[in-house]
């Protein structure tokens, strides 16, 4: 099933992916202080499968992080239209 996971994702659109390099990788010991090398990346996927179509993922990953953790947010559709007069729907997220 992860391989069909896989196999459905749409080739990641170039402006939706950001590269980085953590503040002080260069002072590091060993690195090139003229060093290009990458040290983060955060890119928007998305599984072209019948129950993902259209539900962006958003995964980053990096070293030197001020945190490290790993969060999942599923955010629904927003509601159509307004229920409630003038107030704004905003999508629910789990």
């Amino acid at each position: 099933e992860k391989a069909k996971v896989f196999e459905a994702m749409r080739p990641f659109d170039p402006s939706r992916v950001v590269y980085g390099q953590y503040e002080g990788y260069r002072d590091e010991e060993g690195v090139d202080e003229d060093s290009s090398t990458e040290t983060f990346v955060a890119v928007e996927a998305y599984v072209d499968n019948e129950r993902w179509a259209g539900v962006p993922f958003y995964l980053r990953t990096g070293k030197a992080m001020a945190e490290s953790r790993r969060t999942i947010t599923l955010t629904f559709h927003t509601p159509p239209g307004r229920r409630f007069g003038d107030q704004i729907d905003e999508p629910d997220k789990l």
